[in-house]
């Protein structure tokens, strides 16, 4: 038989409890942003690119007639520096031409340079239309 409990039927209350948050809730499946450490300044983000023609030539200015930077493996991701030429400039790639920026991109090994926009998408594909 249980024997009454001497807290007039209260839960116990326990010791050693952490002391109560102020931060909020965290909301199931919502990853919370990264803090920057203190003192130092928030680093820029940069979107995510995937190179869609295999060797495509990375230029020191975007241009044709750039000088070269590197050749980029199909597939391979770079880093947008979120800018672009003034103006739209078309190029045939071989079997079509297409009119697109150039935009300037860094490599994970940190080469910097421009490519030809429709060279890169947002998601892993192989462009069509180029002559291989």
């Amino acid at each position: 038989m249980p024997q009454p409990s001497s807290n007039g039927g209260k839960l116990p209350k326990l010791q050693n409890q952490p002391a109560a948050s102020t931060a909020p809730a965290p909301v199931p499946g919502v990853q919370p942003a990264a803090q920057p450490a203190a003192g130092t300044a928030a680093a820029p983000k940069y979107s995510t690119l995937f190179v869609t023609i295999d060797g495509l030539k990375m230029r020191k200015e975007p241009s044709l007639k750039g000088s070269l930077v590197a050749k980029l493996d199909l597939y391979e991701q770079v880093y947008f520096l979120n800018k672009k030429s003034e103006k739209q400039e078309e190029i045939s790639l071989g079997y079509e031409k297409v009119t697109d920026y150039w935009v300037k991109v860094r490599t994970k090994e940190g080469k910097e340079g421009w490519v030809f926009g429709a060279g890169v998408h947002y998601y892993k594909m192989k462009r069509k239309g180029v002559l291989e």
